[in-house]
This record gives structure tokens, C-alpha cells and sequence, in this order.
């Protein structure tokens, strides 16, 4: 009996899965059938099999194809979102508005589930709030789970598998990760527009799920005060010239030091603890992790860690700022990117002295989206 019951817990917990892997690859193909209606529309009408990027063009032909008036046609991506109403009637549609940077999680956080929500950005990497350029609009086809399904209108960068996605293609990503990924190549979302349909049966999420607060400030300067390293930055040494030997040793360091604090900064991703060392000619040097232990030669420098150098016969002891690496594992990933991108949102304010200098890519002393993207572009390897 007890096998029976081992293998139906077996065949239910398969079944599950199953079931979520069917009911995702039907939405799916849902999402790229409908992208292929407005291609296909797009193609008869113009001759171009492609939208090329053009958001604007490509978000009139996806609401055409689901029934919606938009009456945009192929304006900048930056105008959607203002260009209708809350409550506005459009066919068998109802418009809802949620603004602000958070929206795409205040809709999963109102809904838990829900289909056709366009969100609308302020403008691309190269421009400024100055000179928003066209921005951007995308389309989410379905929140589910706390994930967001989805096509774009140009080939997207896949993190994970280091290849593109190519336009049209389905995508789907966490609702935190969308959000932050957007953010970071097209500035703070103006807002997002739910179209809901006649006969649609609305949910609301999880009472555990809160509504994020819109936040409007563009840039936030994080001042938490640094967390206390296992073993407190010291000098040891009574030295009457000690200012001078503190200066001596700073001078030796081809990475940025600074004597007020002791942050060593400036150091390159993936230097190891023996690259770090021989950069250091004449000091003794011994590297600690965030618990306070020795870590080896081939150990890979992190935000967060410790080093001993004893120069001139007196110790000091710095903590290390790697440059984007916020999270400590000697790398720069989109993780990185996602971390930068809720400092300057004030989503978080808890950060150490080394994390800041890590995130503050363009060494302005804040933390700003600008930083994000920087972060972003060097996971990717974009130069």
C-alpha cells in the first residue's frame, strides 16, 4: 500500500508539472499567434515582414489584431500611455491606469492574473529626461505567477543562454526581473494601461502581495550606514609618522583607496586574490571573506571582502569594492543590474560603503539608473 501511495504521489506530482509545462506553452503560442496576426496585417499593408524595432507601429497592429482602437498608429512609445483614459470605453475593452514606475508590479499586485497590460516608458539609454528621444512601449499578454509573458518588437538578449530571442518570439520573465530589465534600457515606465474585456473575471492577488509605492524621484543617494566588517578596520602601530606611512601605502595601491574610510575600490571583476596581491608589490597581503576567514590565491574578489596589508611595519586593513559587483561574487551579471536599479528606485536602502562605491559606476556619488545601465551593459559584454 505504501508503494501504491509513493507511486500516485509520483504520478500527481508529474501530472502537475505537466500541466503547468502544457498550460505555458499554450500561452505561448497564444502570445506568437497573435504577434503573427499583426505581422501578417503589417506585411499586406506596407510589404515589410519585420516591425525593425518601430514599438509604436508594432503596438497599433497587436491592439488592431485584439480588437482595440489605437488610434496612435506609429507614434513614439513615450505617448501611449497618456494618449487614453481611466475607465475609457474601446470597444468591447475597459481602460485601467496605473502610474508610475511600479506599475507593471502594482498590476500583479491588484490582480495576480491578468491579460493585455501596455506599459510605456520615458525614453532609451542614449537619451535624457531633456531629450526623451521616442521612449518605448511593450506589450505583456498575460501576468501569471508572478511572471510576465510577452513579445518585443526587436531580437532580445537572453542573460541565461547568452543568445538572442528573436522578434515575435515568446519570452517569459519574472515580473521583477521585466521590470528591471525595461527600467534599465529605457528609463522609469510613465505607466501601464490594462485593457480588460467585457465578461473578463477579475481575481485579486494573495492578501501577502502589497501594492509598491510609486516613486518619483529620478535619483536616490543612499547614505545607510556601512555594515561592520567581521574584523573592524585597524591600525596597529604608535608610530608619530604613521600619517605619513598611511600615505606611503596608499600610494602603492593602482586601485582607488581612500584613508577616511578604508575602502579599496575600483578593482575589476573576476581579479583573484593573487592578481589583487601582485598588484601590490612589497605588501603582504591576506584576503578575508564576509565571515572573517582567509580565502585562497585563486579565490575570486568580492564586494564585501577584507584585506590585510602590512606595510612598513604597520597593518592596515581595508574592505574591497569590486566595480558593478554588488551581490559579492566577483562578477558582474544582470543581478547586479536589478540590485542597482532598486537602490535609485529607493525600493531598498540597505547598503554598505563598499556596495555603493560598486554601484556607482560613473563615480558621480549616486545611485542613479544611469548606473544600472552601465551595470547591464557590462554583463552583457557591450562595450
Amino acid at each position: 500500500m505504501a508503494v501504491l501511495l509513493a507511486m500516485l504521489l509520483c504520478v500527481l506530482q508529474f501530472t502537475a508539472v505537466s500541466l503547468a509545462a502544457a498550460d505555458e506553452k499554450t500561452k505561448r503560442a497564444e502570445i506568437e499567434a497573435l504577434y503573427e496576426s499583426a505581422r501578417s496585417t503589417y506585411q499586406q499593408k506596407t510589404g515589410r515582414g519585420s516591425f525593425y524595432g518601430n514599438c509604436g507601429i508594432y503596438m497599433s497592429y497587436l491592439l488592431n489584431a485584439l480588437g482595440i482602437d489605437s488610434y496612435l498608429g506609429g507614434h513614439n512609445g513615450n505617448q501611449w500611455f497618456d494618449a487614453y483614459t481611466d475607465g475609457q470605453r474601446l470597444g468591447d475593452y475597459t481602460v485601467v491606469k496605473f502610474s508610475g514606475a511600479n506599475c507593471i508590479q502594482n498590476v500583479a499586485a491588484k490582480y495576480g492574473e491578468i491579460n493585455y497590460v501596455m506599459v510605456s516608458y520615458t525614453h532609451q539609454t542614449r537619451y535624457t529626461d531633456e531629450n526623451p528621444g521616442a521612449g518605448h512601449v511593450f506589450f505583456i499578454n498575460t501576468i501569471s505567477d508572478g511572471k510576465a509573458y510577452f513579445t518585443e518588437s526587436y531580437a532580445m538578449y537572453d542573460y541565461t543562454t547568452r543568445s538572442y530571442i528573436s522578434e515575435g518570439k515568446s519570452v517569459v520573465m519574472p515580473i521583477e526581473d521585466i521590470a528591471a530589465d525595461h527600467e534599465s534600457l529605457y528609463g522609469k515606465a510613465l505607466g501601464a494601461l490594462v485593457f480588460i474585456k467585457d465578461g473578463t473575471v477579475l481575481t485579486t492577488a494573495p492578501a501577502e502581495t502589497t501594492e509598491i509605492t510609486t516613486v518619483s524621484a529620478e535619483t536616490t543617494e543612499i547614505t545607510t550606514a556601512p555594515a561592520e566588517l567581521t574584523t573592524a578596520p585597524t591600525i596597529e602601530n604608535n608610530d608619530p609618522e604613521l600619517e605619513d606611512k598611511i600615505d606611503a601605502v596608499i600610494r602603492e595601491i593602482p586601485y582607488t583607496a581612500d584613508k577616511e574610510s578604508f575602502i579599496i575600490s575600483g578593482i575589476s571583476e573576476k581579479t583573484t586574490v593573487a592578481e589583487f596581491s601582485a598588484a601590490l608589490p612589497g605588501i603582504d597581503v591576506t584576503v578575508w571573506d564576509g565571515t572573517g576567514a582567509p580565502v585562497a590565491a585563486n579565490t575570486r574578489i568580492g564586494t564585501g571582502m577584507a584585506a590585510e596589508l602590512v606595510f612598513a611595519e604597520v597593518k592596515f586593513v581595508f574592505a574591497l569594492s569590486v566595480r558593478g559587483d554588488v551581490n559579492g561574487d566577483g562578477k558582474v551579471s544582470s543581478v547586479d543590474a536589478r540590485t542597482a536599479l532598486r537602490y535609485s528606485a529607493r525600493l531598498t536602502t540597505e547598503a554598505t560603503d563598499a556596495q555603493l562605491l560598486a554601484l556607482d559606476m560613473n563615480g558621480d556619488g549616486k545611485v542613479k539608473t544611469a548606473d544600472a545601465r552601465l551595470i547591464l551593459r557590462t554583463a552583457a559584454r557591450i562595450a
